[in-house]
């Protein structure tokens, strides 16, 4: 929509600019002396350049990534997280996994909420357990976003299309191998990462079932709820991976600053 307004109103205003320069009755440019009309002309034809280059970035232009900073001291706001998966969509390679990112947001803050509700019913005591592993459950489900959306940032999507045509230069058959098994491994790594949070989001609908029967059956004690068990398990070993995979990372960029 931004768009559409955007070369709308940039459009006309060169339209109406150029009809007051050159309409009789108006500034009529080829009617003033030859310094305004130099001045006029080049006016009109700076005019009507601008609304073209404009037409062309907004229309043709392939648009860079300017990705949301996200902020590290505090918490951010899932629309923050949508946004920065929103600015990566024009990289077709991770297209799939970021909208289904998208969807996900969504889902697990409404899912979120639904829990949030359920545990104002029972104990205070009880309640806090289980928020504090849903405040785990939270920071690891944004940290497969904040992945997702990284790995979009950094990959050539214009080498991947060379590649995929054919075009690619490389020097040998088994470089050619090599190059084919990295971007099936980024696919492998971005689906894994889809798949953990719809886990997350699955589990998460399993305790809210679990809470209602407790609720029904006025059993507020949380060791005895199996999904809070299964869905603690769970958040432990994907904090252990995401810890690994971070260190792994750290690692690598220290001795490439070396």
């Amino acid at each position: 929509m931004k768009k559409i307004v955007a070369l709308v109103g940039a459009n006309l205003a060169a339209a109406l600019a150029l009809i007051y320069l050159l309409s009789p009755g108006l500034f009529d440019v080829f009617s003033q002396p030859p310094v305004w009309m130099l001045l006029g002309l080049v006016v009109g034809f700076s005019l009507t350049i601008g609304a073209l280059w404009l037409d062309y970035k907004l229309l043709f232009a392939k648009q860079e990534i300017h990705p949301v900073a996200l902020k590290t001291d505090v918490q951010n706001r899932p629309e923050e997280y949508t946004q920065l998966l929103r600015q990566c969509l024009n990289k077709p390679f991770f297209r799939k996994d970021l909208e289904a990112g998208i969807d996900q947001i969504a889902r697990f803050e409404k899912k979120q909420k639904t829990i949030q509700l359920l545990l104002k019913t029972g104990s205070k005591i009880n309640a806090d357990k289980c928020l504090t592993i849903l405040t785990r459950v939270s920071d690891v489900f944004y940290e497969n976003v904040r992945a997702l959306a990284t790995r979009a940032i950094v990959f050539d999507e214009d080498e991947y299309a060379l590649f995929r045509a054919g075009k690619l230069e490389l020097a040998t058959e088994q470089a050619r191998r090599q190059k084919e098994d990295f971007y099936t491994s980024v696919a492998q790594y971005t689906d894994e990462i889809t798949n953990q949070n719809e886990e997350i989001i699955l589990r998460i609908d399993q305790l809210s079932l679990e809470l209602t029967r407790a609720n029904t059956a006025n059993k507020w004690d949380t060791d005895s709820i199996l999904a809070m068990q299964h869905l603690d398990e769970y958040i432990r070993s994907t904090e252990l991976t995401q810890n690994l995979e971070r260190e792994v990372g750290e690692e690598v960029c220290s001795k490439i600053r070396r």
